[in-house]
């Protein structure tokens, strides 16, 4: 038989001892194999541990991800409605500038040379400020429709400043 240092043969497979002090007290290495086991199980126990944390972390912030394309599919659609708005204001104020130029006598024809636009376009421009003040003037009626001038009892002065005991009458 030939010396082996630190591991043995048993039945052909090698069986290291590692690091192991070599003791012949059952007591003593039991111990020690107990103590590694509990230093594994708490190396593995901190690792799991840790594991969580970082899934915990990982769940989060993948939801949060994908709640930031609801959050910029919602912004672009109001990005897109602010630029509808403002390119609609920037038409009509276009084409009342048009309009103007066409009551001071120009002709569609000659407002086209001048901006360099097609007919077609230049029309198109007075159409939509025509669009927008026929808008504005329906508003207004609907708005002056609903103003209803109130009787009053008392007469007003020509100073048209009520006087006090009207005012104390009518509180």
């Amino acid at each position: 038989m030939r010396a082996i240092s630190g591991s043995a043969e048993l039945s052909g497979v090698g069986f290291s001892m590692g690091h192991m002090e070599k003791t012949t007290s059952r007591k003593l290495a039991r111990a020690r194999l107990l103590e590694r086991q509990q230093a594994a199980a708490a190396a593995r126990e901190a690792r799991e541990r840790a594991n969580i944390g970082d899934l915990t972390e990982f769940t989060v912030r993948a939801a949060q991800a994908d709640e930031v394309d609801g959050w910029l599919a919602a912004r672009i659609e109001k990005v897109k409605a602010e630029a509808v708005r403002r390119r609609d204001g920037h038409r009509v104020a276009a084409g009342k500038a048009l309009h103007a130029m066409r009551l001071r006598g120009e002709s569609v024809t000659a407002i086209a040379a001048q901006t360099g636009l097609p007919v077609g376009r230049v029309r198109e421009y007075l159409r939509v400020a025509a669009d927008a003040e026929g808008d504005t003037r329906a508003e207004s009626s609907v708005v002056e429709a609903q103003v209803v001038p109130m009787p009053s009892h008392h007469a007003m002065p020509a100073d048209g400043h009520a006087p006090s005991e009207a005012i104390a009458g009518a509180q």
